[in-house]
């Protein structure tokens, strides 16, 4: 009976304690084996209470099984510990992600009119495309943000209103619907002029940014000039359109005082 124990007597439960922690490679078989033959020594009896003891009790088992313990504890803690970092980008960009991901958008500066909050009346997002072959130009716009509040509820119904100007003479006129109780406007309207003389030199486009009331007079939120006389990004954005026609060019621009 003791030949028949041997050594894999010792090694049946310390692999049945490691498979418990993922070490399964080359346990598995010799595990079987020694099954078999103690199976086939005792007559297909089991082991006893104080054997079961014994075997727990030996050395090799007591000294692996901690190790396995801490392994598991310090990768639980790691993961744990990478899931709580905090992204470094939001103590610049409060809308960044709470936690850090792959991606490192956030951790580089946006555009210039991008995700920066105008201090007076808002802005308006605008798209041009001047086309010189049928002599058209198109506006598209898009969106408005940021715009104060004006009435005493502190909603406004903002709308758009679009007036094509030929050397200081207004010579076309277009609006928005109106958007309700709205602060950041999402309009996609698109306007299509025709001009009536070769190039842009003579033209701008003018947009006031009105709020609707019932009863009253449309108090006006902001005003934007687009055109070769126009400063800042008004002036920019025009001369991109006449270097680059027939190419959509959309940009932010800060509504100033009507």
């Amino acid at each position: 009976r003791e030949e028949g124990r041997g050594a894999g007597a010792d090694f049946s439960p310390v692999a049945s304690g490691l498979r418990q922690f993922g070490f399964q490679p080359r346990l598995e078989a010799r595990r079987r084996a020694s099954q078999k033959s103690q199976n086939r020594n005792r007559g297909g009896k089991s082991l006893c209470e104080g054997e079961w003891t014994s075997l727990f009790a030996s050395s090799l088992f007591q000294e692996l099984v901690p190790w396995a313990l801490r392994c598991c504890f310090q990768r639980s803690e790691s993961r744990r510990f990478r899931s709580r970092q905090v992204n470094p980008a939001r103590q610049f960009f409060p809308s960044a992600p709470r936690t850090e991901t792959r991606s490192k958008k956030w951790l580089r500066s946006p555009p210039a009119g991008k995700n920066l909050k105008s201090s007076g009346r808002g802005e308006l997002l605008i798209s041009l495309c001047y086309q010189s072959t049928t002599n058209t130009l198109t506006v598209v716009v898009l969106k408005a943000r940021h715009l104060p509040k004006s009435d005493v509820s502190g909603l406004s119904d903002p709308y758009v209103k679009v007036n094509l100007y030929h050397a200081k003479k207004r010579i076309s006129k277009k609006k928005t619907h109106v958007k309700k109780c709205t602060p950041n406007a999402v309009f996609n309207e698109l306007f299509v002029f025709d001009i009536p003389c070769e190039g842009l030199e003579d033209i701008s486009v003018e947009f006031l940014v009105l709020d609707s009331e019932r009863g009253s007079r449309n108090e006006v939120i902001g005003q934007l000039v687009l055109g070769a006389a126009a400063e800042g990004t008004g002036g920019e954005h025009w001369k991109e359109i006449c270097d680059y026609p027939r190419r959509q060019i959309a940009k932010w621009h800060v509504l100033c005082d009507g």
